[in-house]
């Protein structure tokens, strides 16, 4: 007979994961959206959000729930700490998963484990006027636990702060204090693995572009850049911060950059998940020629990994594009992109149409991907230059 287990996350991005897990267990699962395709696979379906968290604690009480899922989500992970401890159930990852999802608990852990960071504070929002700043300075506001760089902006005065903390009132409403550190210019990177055995194991490093004058989210991805000078660095970092934030084993998403000043390497963001969903399910498979979910099943359940080993040739690059102001999304022109952009190209809509969508700071204003692929990073420079101008030129959505 099967055992239960609950499963958060019933995307079209997930499946694979959820299909193999129904396989060896009954499922139940939970998900905000009642249409969700990964529903089919269940034995019993909730449409609960996680905010539902007590009644969510219930259902997995009466169905004795021993062990939980979720492929790539940011929101499970506190959700499942929170489910671990009510029901008694170990978590070797409880003290990483609090300190991964909170910005400041990060920076205070790197700081203690003497790993160079940007320079940091926290500051109660009732206490803003007294707040002190280099002038020659800029500096990041982040809400302390918020993902996709919702909420986040630059300032450089505590006019400048003040304003846009209540320009973005809905991410700050609900919280005391926020986290205020120092702006790092450099080139941005991600890299993707698992850390398992006291070591990250990397699977790709990307690298990342952002447009500072609208929004923190990166604009566009490289997808499986290789440098193995960068992924060095950046093995190497991740393995640290790991390890200074009692990481057992779990799925890793590890964001740092290097500094254009000092050429000196600085960890940004780290999750116990894998990258962004769509990223996640889509195109890390195709770099491994295996599902990602394979991997983090097997981890869940054996504590165990096979080894690794990046297998694709091309690089992906992935541009998004983003609405600029309040608008009722309807279509992105495919037409023109073709008759400006000169390579071949996927298109990838993520907005349902006849939607209003919201210009937030965040990746949250993202209604589509560009997807290229190219053999080389030389390939990749050649058309770079050009697909950014094409973009910036041009407004593709209708």
């Amino acid at each position: 007979m099967k055992n239960y287990a609950a499963v958060f996350g019933l995307g079209p991005y997930q499946i694979y994961g959820i299909k193999r897990l129904s396989k060896k267990y009954n499922l139940i699962g939970f998900d905000r959206n009642n249409k969700s395709p990964g529903i089919k696979y269940l034995k019993k379906f909730y449409n609960l959000d996680k905010i539902d968290k007590y009644k969510i604690l219930q259902v997995c009480k009466k169905k004795k729930i021993k062990i939980f899922f979720c492929f790539s989500s940011d929101f499970s992970i506190k959700l499942i700490n929170f489910l671990n401890k009510k029901l008694n159930l170990k978590n070797p990852n409880n003290k990483a998963e609090k300190i991964s999802t909170n910005k400041f608990l990060f920076r205070k852990a790197l700081k203690e484990k003497k790993i160079l960071s940007p320079f940091f504070q926290q500051v109660e929002l009732n206490k803003l006027n007294k707040l002190k700043l280099n002038k020659k300075s800029k500096y990041i506001c982040k809400p302390l636990s918020s993902s996709g760089s919702r909420g986040v902006f630059i300032f450089k005065n505590r006019k400048q702060l003040i304003f846009n903390l209540k320009k973005y009132f809905n991410e700050y409403c609900n919280q005391k204090k926020v986290l205020i550190e120092e702006l790092l210019h450099g080139q941005m990177y991600s890299i993707e693995g698992f850390y398992f055995k006291n070591n990250f194991i990397p699977i790709c490093i990307n690298k990342n572009f952002k447009e500072l004058r609208y929004s923190l989210a990166n604009k566009s991805i490289l997808i499986n850049f290789k440098n193995k000078r960068i992924l060095r660095l950046g093995e190497d970092l991740a393995t640290k911060c790991c390890r200074a934030i009692k990481v057992k084993y779990a799925p890793i998403h590890f964001e740092f950059i290097i500094s254009n000043k000092t050429k000196k390497i600085y960890p940004i963001e780290i999750a116990l998940r894998g990258a962004g969903t769509y990223i996640y399910g889509t195109f890390l498979k195709k770099i491994l020629k295996k599902d990602t979910a394979d991997l983090e099943i097997d981890l869940k359940e054996k504590r165990e990994i096979v080894k690794i080993q990046n297998n694709f040739e091309k690089l992906i690059y992935l541009h998004f594009i983003n609405v600029r102001k309040t608008l009722v999304f309807r279509k992105v022109n495919k037409k023109l992109l073709k008759e400006k952009i000169k390579i071949p190209f996927d298109l990838k809509i993520l907005k349902v149409a006849d939607k209003k969508v919201y210009l937030r700071n965040s990746a949250d204003d993202r209604v589509a991907i560009v997807i290229f692929e190219f053999k080389n990073y030389a390939h990749f420079k050649r058309y770079h230059f050009k697909i950014n101008k094409v973009f910036r030129v041009n407004n593709f959505i209708n």
